[in-house]
């Protein structure tokens, strides 16, 4: 990874920004509840700004509670739970906005490009580098060809993929490592069935020699007796 930072920019948070204006094209029969959902949208900014995030996410429900059906209010809410922290949160609504996109083709006042690349944010959070790697890369494919190249989007892509490359060496030297290891377990334990051959094999080999050695009082029977000289066989003088 020479020369890729180790951290990543923040998620695209111009939704939010956005909402504020909601009110501005609303049917008037519907002025009052989008305008209490413009309200909330704008606490919980200041909320976020002050670093309140518990009370910056009440107030997004409440605003979903009165919109549920505005795909910005849902993204927002993922934005504020991704800068909490909270990713598993965050993932479940970034995934539900792209399987409505993919599903009913609907267009929203965000990029689809910018839900891929949170929805990456939040997988590289969560250490599935190559989750994040697929949705980075479409997100670039489908990024406004008419714009120029987003320098936040190229470097999470180039980041990624340093990481993903050095989980797949790492994977694969661990394998190695294993390999070898099994290698010397299978050396040692031939090793020590040798042993244990040569040893019978000894064994065996003392026990024969022991069988094959005379037996004492045998020999002691066989000896001439030097005491029982004939008479006749001593000396003349």
């Amino acid at each position: 990874m020479s020369g890729i930072a180790s951290v990543i920019p923040g998620p695209r948070v111009g939704i939010l920004a956005a909402l504020v204006l909601i009110a501005v094209t609303a049917p008037a029969s519907a002025f009052d509840p989008l305008q209490r959902a413009e309200r909330a949208v704008r606490r919980s900014r200041e909320a976020m700004a002050a670093g309140d995030t518990t009370e910056a996410i009440d107030e997004m429900l409440r605003a979903q509670a009165l919109e549920p059906d505005d795909p910005r209010i849902r993204h927002a809410l993922g934005e504020i739970f991704y800068q909490s922290q909270q990713y598993s949160s965050a993932e479940r609504i970034f995934d539900a906005l792209r399987d409505q996109e993919t599903t009913d083709g609907s267009s929203a006042d965000f990029r689809i490009s910018d839900l891929l690349y949170n929805t990456a944010n939040v997988a590289f959070r969560q250490k599935d580098y190559e989750k994040a790697l697929e949705y980075y890369t479409e997100a670039l494919l489908r990024s406004d060809p008419a714009q120029p190249a987003d320098e936040d989007l190229l470097h999470n892509l180039e980041l990624t993929q340093a990481m993903v490359e050095s989980s797949e060496s790492q994977s694969t030297d661990g394998g190695d490592s294993q390999d070898q290891q099994d290698q010397q377990d299978q050396q040692d334990q031939q090793d020590q069935q040798d042993q244990q051959d040569q040893q019978d094999q000894q064994d065996q080999q003392d026990q024969q020699d022991q069988q094959d050695q005379p037996d004492s009082t045998e020999s002691s029977s066989a000896a001439p007796d030097t005491n029982s000289v004939a008479q006749g066989d001593s000396l003349q003088t």
